[in-house]
């Protein structure tokens, strides 16, 4: 039968509007497919429940197949795991009673070498942890349960393919073959996109995971389907007045051809803008389109500055991006950034270039420590909790800049803006740490495709500070790091070069506001004149630097360098009992067992660790007689008996040498030597968090519990500070004030106290100056009247420097303990107790702290578990009271008798 015209054309335009107008007049909706799936290996002799986003380990020990992985030996005993390939499956109930809507699937990451099946047909093959995807499934649903399913390669097998079939065609091996024996890891990780730190570092264990590990959903439209947004602000400065130019690029799933408008709100502003916008596709074809909307802000409405911490208020606005009548909402700031590297000396530039950051046109000293991931496992919900924690952590001390260190992921969106709510800078590595990489087409290519993701999606948030194309390896080439046949340092550079200036190019493109950096460390601009890898990327003169250095007096200020900028620095401290035993058993509680030995990961440091501890603290009277060269055979430092007490001494040594180094390059602020080393701007300590209980560089363990150390970082770091320090060469003591605030400090009084041990609490000589202090800078006291007659008699006393502002109330105060503390008689020390105990509210105690003496390193202990923090901790007690509080981030039940404390006569003794 044949149809009349005008009938056909009506059913061709009533299909039009069909489509036109959203099919059937259900609206779009996205389906969450996180929560259980199934999942068993490749001859499915396991098999188990996962909770999706997860990973395999995780789903394993939460089945009840395997215990804690981080428990004891378990990253040793669980090889097997990544060996294995696994198969997550679940099915979801749809419908397809209207007219054909299509359906995608978002996925955020999978972890790495993945093949995804819809009802049995392969629809995408995935090799990229760090490449969010989508895929068009629309096909292939099915009215009733439809069933996807997920395999994933063993990462371990497929890295180690592909670095023997690199092999065999560039005969050559890829540096590092392997990581070192001592880390107990897995080898080949450059050759897969996946984190780097999974295969093992020097501070974590080796959990090749495979998984689901970020948000899935399916997403469901009629129409069409607003996904998400972007946007970029640009600050353009006007001949009178500058403009902020905001553009929005808006992500829409849709059928056919059709129009749609976007709205863009900024209430607060009163910003409205809006435009219309044709996507295009046949009409039976689900595409995928993105369109942009640029606007300016008139100067009238000039929003207010997004500042980092502790120069501001980190402002936010809320914008609401409406299409249709789907509406989101996010928080948007508004910065300026700005990398300086002017010649020091136009006159002499032999003595090099400047490296700092100004934000919103000011410079800036970049006050803070280094990210890792949180933990080796996703578990989205509570790594959000403990990521919450650190940030709140590297605030309260008074941080403001992070690095997300080139090892681990790219953090997700809720990282970055709680970032920004905080006033945290975020300088952000890519993805490469401590290795080369290939150079294939293939591996570039896929190289490039995060890149483009990743640096698109972070280069929103106002917290953004700079990129950072890796970490060390620019300085691992010309640090000849790896002994490599057939491989040249030439060629290693060619090859170097050609990766990282791609991916920069892309960097650059993306985000043209925003500074990049080849690697971390280097020589900034002074590599790319140099081709790209400076010939010694650790030169003080440029860019920033990052100084390790085990076999030196690290409590020395003269023992350091005079950089431009310090973005990696530390030294490693072990977790106090309370910690190590949730981890291990407790007859594992010694120095050298071998639970205690495996998780060393750091060549070399079972030895050093005692070295430089003893160099400052006393060895133990039970190893009379041995060398501090040969004191590691000394049965009692590695016996159960002495641990607890090592524990302390070790992050005492941390907590003094992360203060000295720290502020020495705070002094050098803006003081250049005649050689024109100097203007120093950033202190960036490695590192502030754990992944499992270890001896690591970390300023808070695993438990979330503050080390000595970070609770030291509140006194170094604070905004103004006032410290002194042993001059050898003149044997003065020198006293600098630190003020990196916007104004000035005007008639503060600096009062000066030597202290003698044996003398109480009464100071033997006391001097006092009133001086002005400028803003953002560092001044010194030319003469304290502070002498001694060599360096050694500073163990016989102990100076206090306190900073006064001009009403009298105390600013900050420092105290400066002897370098060779195993000189002091510790039975000078004070008997410190707990006082008065006081409930303040559900959060919040108050205790009080006594002493009949000094209490050099008082710290406070609590038995029951907790999530916060002390006001102060592991401090010097120069006073007969002190109180400090207890700040939780839940209600605890505490009595007195929950609360110690102890000093450094005492403590785990």
């Amino acid at each position: 039968m044949r149809w009349p015209h005008s009938v056909c054309v009506f059913w061709f335009l009533w299909l039009v509007f069909l489509f036109q107008s959203g099919n059937s007049g259900l609206p779009s909706e996205i389906i969450s497919l996180q929560g259980e799936w199934l999942f068993w290996n490749s001859n499915k002799t396991v098999n188990g429940t996962g909770n999706i986003p997860g990973d395999i380990y995780s789903d394993l020990y939460a089945s009840g197949i395997i215990d804690n992985p981080l428990y004891g030996e378990n990253h040793l005993n669980l090889k097997w795991i990544s060996e294995e390939e696994w198969t997550y499956q679940r099915k979801i109930l749809l419908h397809r009673e209207d007219l054909t809507p299509g359906y995608f699937l978002d996925i955020t990451s999978l972890d790495t070498i993945a093949t995804i099946y819809w009802n049995g047909e392969k629809v995408m093959h995935t090799r990229n942890q760090f490449v969010p995807y989508n895929v068009n499934v629309t096909d292939l649903v099915i009215s009733g349960y439809n069933e996807i399913m997920i395999t994933f390669k063993s990462a371990v097998k497929y890295s180690k393919k592909r670095a023997e079939e690199y092999s065999s065609v560039f005969g050559h091996k890829l540096p590092p073959d392997c990581n070192p024996d001592i880390y107990h890891g897995e080898c080949h990780q450059n050759f897969i996109r996946k984190a780097q730190y999974s295969y093992a570092w020097d501070w974590g264990p080796s959990f090749p995971t495979v998984g689901i590990v970020d948000d899935i959903y399916l997403n469901v439209y009629r129409g069409h389907l607003f996904h998400d947004f972007t946007w970029k602000t640009i600050y353009v400065k006007g001949c009178i007045l500058g403009k902020w130019h905001v553009e929005f690029e808006f992500e829409t799933f849709h059928y056919g051809s059709r129009t749609v408008d976007y709205v863009v709100e900024i209430p607060e502003l009163g910003i409205r803008e809006m435009d219309y916008y044709r996507m295009s596709s046949l009409i039976s074809m689900q595409s995928r389109s993105k369109n942009r909307l640029k606007f300016s802000i008139p100067p009238a409405k000039e929003p207010e500055r997004w500042w980092p911490n502790g120069m501001g208020e980190p402002k936010l606005y809320d914008v609401i991006v409406s299409c249709g009548s789907q509406v989101k909402q996010r928080k948007i700031g508004f910065k300026t950034v700005e990398l300086v590297q002017d010649f020091i000396n136009p006159e002499k530039p032999e003595q090099g270039r400047n490296f700092y950051f100004k934000v919103n046109d000011v410079p800036i000293f970049l006050k803070g420590t280094n990210w890792i991931p949180v933990s080796m496992f996703r578990n989205k919900t509570e790594n959000f909790e403990k990521t919450k924690f650190l940030l709140d952590s590297a605030v309260e001390v008074g941080m403001n800049v992070l690095r997300v260190w080139g090892g681990g992921y790219y953090e997700n969106n809720d990282f970055f803006m709680y970032a920004a709510k905080k006033g945290i800078l975020i300088w952000q590595d890519l993805m490469f740490a401590c290795a080369l990489y290939p150079t294939t087409d293939e591996f570039i290519k896929n190289a490039e495709k995060e890149v483009y993701a990743q640096v698109d999606r972070i280069a929103q948030f106002p917290s953004l500070l700079v990129f950072s194309g890796n970490n060390e390896n620019e300085a691992a080439i010309r640090g000849h790091w790896w002994k490599t046949a057939n491989y040249s340092e030439n060629q290693q550079v060619k090859d170097y070069v050609l990766l990282y200036k791609r991916l920069g190019k892309i960097t650059k493109s993306l985000t043209p506001t925003i500074p990049f950096i080849l690697s971390s460390p280097s020589n900034g601009i002074q590599t790319e004149i140099e081709g790209g890898v400076s010939k010694n990327p650790y030169d003080v003169k440029y860019g920033d630097i990052h100084y390790y250095n085990e076999f030196v007096n690290l409590w020395r200020d003269d023992t350091y360098l005079i950089p431009r900028c310090a973005s990696e620095y530390g030294v490693q401290s072990y977790p106090l009992k309370e910690t190590m035993l949730n981890w291990i058993d407790k007859s594992d509680w010694e120095y050298t067992s071998k639970a205690m030995f495996h998780r060393q990961h750091h060549p070399g440091g079972i030895a050093t660790n005692l070295l430089m501890i003893f160099q400052h603290l006393p060895i133990p009277s039970q190893c009379d007689g041995i060398a501090l060269s040969d004191i590691s055979s000394c049965e009692y430092v590695t016996s159960s008996s002495y641990m607890s007490r090592l524990a302390y001494f070790s992050q005492i040594h941390q907590a003094v040498a992360l203060k000295t180094q720290t502020l020495h390059y705070r002094r050098f602020r803006n003081i250049t030597t005649d050689e024109g080393l100097g203007n120093t701007m950033c202190a960036m300590y490695w590192q502030l968090n754990d992944v499992w209980a270890a001896p690591t560089w970390s300023s808070i363990d695993f438990d979330q519990n503050w080390k000595m150390a970070h609770y030291e970082a509140k006194r170094f770091f604070a905004n103004t500070a006032v410290f002194s320090f042993a001059d050898e060469a003149d044997f003065n003591l020198k006293v600098f004030i630190l003020n990196d605030n916007m104004y000035d400090l005007n008639n503060v009084t600096v009062n000066v106290q030597q202290l003698s041990w044996g003398n109480g609490l009464d100071p033997i000589l006391t001097n006092e100056f009133n001086v002005d202090v400028v803003s953002a800078a560092s001044s010194q006291i030319v003469e304290t009247g502070m002498k001694f007659s060599k360096l050694n008699d500073l163990a016989d006393f102990l100076y206090v420097t306190t900073l006064y502002n001009s009403t009298g109330a105390k600013i900050h105060e420092d105290v400066l303990v002897p370098d060779f503390l195993f000189e002091v008689d510790f039975n000078t020390f004070g008997d410190v107790r707990i006082g008065e105990v006081k409930k303040i509210n559900d959060l919040t105690y108050e205790i009080a702290v006594t002493t009949d003496k000094v209490s050099p390193f008082t710290w406070i202990s609590c038995k029951k578990p907790f999530v916060g923090w002390f006001t102060d901790n592991g401090f010097h007690m120069i006073q007969t009271l002190q109180k400090v509080r207890l700040v939780t981030k839940e209600a605890v039940d505490l009595q007195k008798t929950d609360f110690s404390v102890c000093n450094l006569k005492n403590c785990y003794v």
